[in-house]
Formats: C-alpha cells, structure tokens, sequence
C-alpha cells in the first residue's frame, strides 16, 4: 500500500488514544512517519519545527495529515485552528478532527475552520478510508 501523507501529526492528550490510532495508522501504512502532539501548543511548535520550510516548493495537494482532537488542555483543538490559520503553506496540511465530542456546537464551530473531516472516535479502518477518499 503507498502512504498518502509524508507526515502526520496526531494532536491528542490521551496517552491510551495515541497508541491506538498510532498502531492503526501504522499499520495501514498512512504515512511515512507519525508525530504526537499532546496539545495545541505542543502541535504548533510541532509544526515550526518539522513542517517548515520555506526553500521547498509549494505542493499541489496536501502532504501532510493532522488528527486533532478538541478538548485538551493548555491549548485546546479551536484555539490551534484559531492561531494555525496564521501558517504559511497551511494549504500542503490536512486537517481532521477526531473527537469524541458529538456536540453540534463543536461541529458547527469546527465548520468555521479549513478542516476537512469531523470523525467520532475512536479511528478505525472505516473512517480512516472515508477519511483517506476525501483527501486529493
């Protein structure tokens, strides 16, 4: 199987949750390597660090997935989409929530943002391949 993304970046604060998607996306070979964030803050700093560079050529569809959770703490899942509108190149970066958080007031809010997918967890290979078929 080929990997869609050269990068993914899983934005949770659950250790147990992680390590179960992680397994999963590994397994279905996603990605070519796979970063843990455990909050917003952590996945901006994340994000400064590995994804960016400015001598590399814009993309033409994403390279990069993130899987962000909302509710966490330190910097929750909308106040990361709030400051990562300010990225350069967010256009080569999936975003997907995975949340457990069914609230409509989070979907609603969650539509305001360049995200592409809103899943339920936990991740199996069913949303990973609604998800996967959505993406360029």
């Amino acid at each position: 199987m080929k990997h869609y993304f050269t990068d993914l970046l899983l934005v949770d604060d659950d250790p147990v949750s992680n390590f179960i998607h992680e397994n999963l996306l590994e397994e279905m070979q996603v990605s070519r390597h796979i970063g843990i964030a455990y909050n917003g803050k952590e996945a901006l700093a994340y994000i400064e660090e590995h994804w960016h560079d400015e001598n590399k050529p814009v993309a033409h569809f994403p390279e990069k997935l993130i899987l962000l959770d909302i509710n966490m703490p330190v910097m929750d899942g909308f106040e990361f989409l709030e400051n990562y509108q300010k990225i350069a190149r967010k256009d080569e970066i999936l975003v997907a929530i995975l949340s457990s958080s069914n609230n409509e007031k989070d979907l609603q809010k969650a539509s305001g943002f360049q995200v592409r997918h809103y899943l339920q967890k936990p991740l199996d290979k069913e949303k990973l391949m609604q998800l996967l078929q959505v993406s360029p």
